[in-house]
């Protein structure tokens, strides 16, 4: 429909006529064939009508007397027409009586024939023959004279052809069987066995009847060529008369359609010739003051308008050319900035994880070609989060850019690419290298680079770098395995002390898989309640009194029994899980605090803050909301601080300090002399208390300086209105000095090591004195195992 669609004017008229004049013929053609033939089907039908009846009351009297000569007499009368091609008889049982079958001329010709031999046989040979077979075949050239055969001589011949007849050769006697075979073309056995006869014949049955009684039924075929031969008449006519009409039709309509497509084309002419030359200046001719000619006048006058629009267009086109190239350059240059974006890192320029995947996985088909090695370094900062939990985001930020410029000056540039993943790791990736150690050359490089410090606001900041190796194709042949072992082998660096590097061993990829599962197994600790809280006592010197205690967090898991902090808390700071740990720690040591209390009204708990938790925004509500729950007096609550927490970020933890100061709790300086305190600051923080770290107590006696520095933390302290904690005392000779010395409470293994909560309970009950309390708390200890 589409390609009709397509075509010419001219075709699709022609097409239209033709199409029209071949229906309109091929219909009345139809009508005017049908109702002839109908006609003649009607009257074909009434003769049958008519020679059956007919017949059936001609055999009414043979079939009285079962007169079966008669009946073939009676039945000869068909072969006047043609048409009739068999006739039955068939008595009252539906058995057959006699046939009728008309012979062509050929077939009459054939029995011509043979009816001459049997003749010249009976009459030249009479004495071979018996009376009977005489009778016979007498009787059976009688009846074919007449077209008919009846039941009973149909079956005495055909066994008299077999058991009779010597006079008659093998050829007439298959002559005979041949006219007595035409009989059973299309004979049923009984009436009610239908006839399988082509289409072209029409069948009809009349019964015979004699007054009220059936005598039997007679059954005429009749042929209805003469419809056929008529239907082929008329259709070699009907197509005779269509193929003349269209042909007169398609001349007629060339030469008259002329008047309606030669303006049109005149018209499309035109309008080609301006889309190709671009000259609106041509016009139309009109031919005729019909629709086509309004249409040309139409086409003219917008033929004026647009070329009166074409100068106007032209400028405008110039203009928007313009925009377009300035617009264009513009797209090209932000599609080139975001490309960039797309596959590099914001902060430090280097590409991303993106970019550095595809790399190694275009350099790991190349490898494979070449039969090259090559190496993957995967870097992360040590202790990174401190500086920004410290320092503030834009210090880390400084970090990370200078790291990114020591790494590509440390890398072979620009064969090696450097890459930032996220947050403080980094990778690398060592194209050709000839030999695995070349990569450790490269670790090397890079952690003498990053040694020196970096410098921000006055301040020297040192970040080290835990490097993993992995070597392409021994320890992987793809991005996400290599990847994936260069992290493990950095994560093994890490545990070896930070600051190194380590190359991807099976061993390293099995303490992966154990901190990945004593993660999980962190997590799940939470869920399950496996955490304790120890206490270790903490005694004033002056009165040798237990004043309050210190909450030590601990992990009883049933997989690997009770784990010491130094082994998870690592871990958990990583992983983030340190801050729901630290807000339960707090918890539970102010209720077993609230309930101490109640025996002792003077004893106290201090807990540990993570950096992370003081740098929670939300760590204000939650120490008050947790006093509030507890019921706690807030100057029983004694939060420890790192040195090197508080310090670095002064300004900002003054005001985190003052709001912490004013819920009413203590606040204390945990490990101090091991970080870079200033006194100026140490004198406008609302601390109460300095926790002298164990590192300076454990050489008290052994003649080193750190006496002289112990002696002077103390005096200082007092000078400034503060408390003193000596942590770590574990010889009687350190006690002696601190008394000396004025300091005003200790706690380490001298006194007592940290006890669960119960024995906790039971030794505070007694209220001891420090001597009693120590003997106490060794003996339970040992008792409990």
């Amino acid at each position: 429909m589409l390609k009709f669609k397509n075509r010419s004017i001219q075709f699709k008229m022609t097409s239209i006529i033709l199409w029209v004049t071949l229906i309109s013929l091929i219909l009345s053609s139809f009508a005017f064939v049908g109702n002839d033939l109908w006609i003649l089907y009607q009257s074909t039908y009434r003769n049958i009508k008519v020679k059956t009846s007919i017949t059936a009351i001609n055999l009414i009297s043979t079939m009285a007397f079962n007169d079966q000569l008669e009946m073939g007499i009676a039945l000869s009368a068909l072969r006047a027409d043609p048409r009739t091609l068999w006739a039955y008889v068939f008595n009252t049982k539906n058995e057959l009586l006699i046939r009728y079958h008309y012979r062509t001329i050929k077939q009459q010709q054939q029995y011509k024939q043979l009816k001459q031999e049997i003749y010249r046989l009976l009459a030249t040979q009479a004495a071979q023959f018996e009376w009977a077979e005489h009778e016979l075949l007498n009787a059976f050239l009688a009846s074919q004279d007449v077209f008919y055969l009846s039941h009973e001589m149909d079956e005495a011949l055909r066994k008299a052809l077999n058991t009779g007849l010597q006079a008659l050769n093998q050829q007439q006697k298959q002559a005979i069987i041949s006219v007595l075979n035409s009989y059973d073309q299309f004979t049923p056995a009984t009436l009610k066995t239908g006839l399988d006869l082509p289409q072209n014949h029409l069948v009809h049955s009349e019964p015979i009847v004699k007054g009220d009684e059936v005598l039997g039924r007679v059954l005429v075929v009749m042929s209805l060529r003469d419809i056929y031969e008529r239907l082929y008449d008329y259709g070699l006519m009907v197509a005779i008369i269509i193929v003349f009409m269209v042909l007169l039709v398609f001349f007629l309509s060339l030469r008259l359609q002329r008047i309606i497509t030669e303006p049109i084309l005149n018209l499309a002419k035109i309008s080609r010739a301006v889309s190709e030359q671009q000259d609106y200046a041509l016009r139309a001719q009109r031919l005729y003051n019909d629709e086509v000619g309004l249409l040309v006048d139409d086409f003219n006058h917008m033929l004026s308008a647009i070329q009166s629009r074409d100068k106007q267009l032209a400028q405008q086109r110039d203009e928007l050319e313009q925009i377009v190239t300035l617009r264009t350059a513009e797209l090209r240059k932000a599609n080139t900035q975001l490309t960039y974006q797309a596959y590099h890192d914001a902060l430090t320029n280097l590409p991303n994880r993106a970019l550095f995947v595809k790399e190694v996985s275009d350099y790991i088909e190349y490898a494979q070609q070449n039969q090259q090695q090559m190496a993957m370094l995967f870097l992360d900062l040590d202790r990174f989060k401190y500086i920004n939990d410290s320092l503030g985001h834009s210090a880390g930020d400084r970090i990370l850019q200078e790291t990114g410029k020591r790494l590509l000056a440390s890398t072979r540039q620009p064969e090696d690419m450097v890459a930032r993943l996220g947050g403080d790791e980094f990778t690398i990736l060592l194209r050709h290298i000839k030999d695995p150690s070349n990569a450790g050359v490269v670790a090397s490089k890079i952690i003498t680079a990053l040694a020196k410090p970096f410098r921000y606001n006055s301040h020297d900041l040192y970040v080290t770098p835990s490097i993993g190796i992995s070597i392409y194709p021994k320890d992987g042949t793809d991005v996400g395995t290599l990847m994936r072992n260069a992290d493990t082998s950095m994560y093994t660096a890490k545990q070896q002390g930070r600051n190194n590097y380590q190359y991807f061993t099976t061993e390293s990829n099995n303490m992966s898989a154990h901190r990945l599962h004593m993660e999980n197994r962190l997590r799940q600790a939470i869920e399950k309640d496996e955490f304790e809280v120890w206490y270790q006592p903490r005694f004033a010197l002056q009165t040798q009194t237990m004043v309050s205690a210190e909450a030590l967090i601990r992990w009883r898991s049933p997989e690997f029994n009770v784990i010491s902090p130094a082994q998870f808390i690592p871990l958990a700071e990583d992983t983030g899980l340190i801050m729901p740990i630290g807000e339960w720690v707090l918890r539970r040591a102010c209720h077993d605090c609230q309930q101490w209390r109640q025996q002792n009204p003077d004893i106290k708990v201090s807990v540990n803050l993570s950096a992370r938790q003081f740098a929670d925004e939300d760590l204000i509500n939650k120490v008050a909301n947790i006093i509030q729950e507890t019921a706690l007096p807030a100057d029983a609550l004694e939060l420890e601080l790192t040195e090197s927490l508080i310090m670095p970020k002064a300004e900002d933890t003054i005001d985190s300090l003052h709001a912490l100061k004013n819920l009413g709790v203590q606040l204390s300086v945990d490990d101090f002399g091991t970080g870079y305190s200033s006194l100026s600051y140490l004198k406008r923080f609302p601390i109460d208390i300095l926790k002298i770290d164990q590192s300076f107590i454990h050489d008290i006696g052994n003649g080193s300086d750190d006496m002289t520095l112990v002696s002077a933390i103390i005096a200082m302290a007092h000078k400034l209105n503060l408390q003193v904690v000596a942590e770590g005392v574990e010889q009687p000779l350190q006690l002696d000095f601190l008394r000396m010395h004025e300091c005003d409470f200790a706690q380490g293994y001298l006194f007592s090591k940290p006890l669960p909560v119960a024995l906790f309970r039971s030794l505070l009950q007694q209220h001891l004195s420090l001597a009693d309390f120590s003997c106490q708390a060794e003996q339970l200890l040992k008792k409990q195992g």
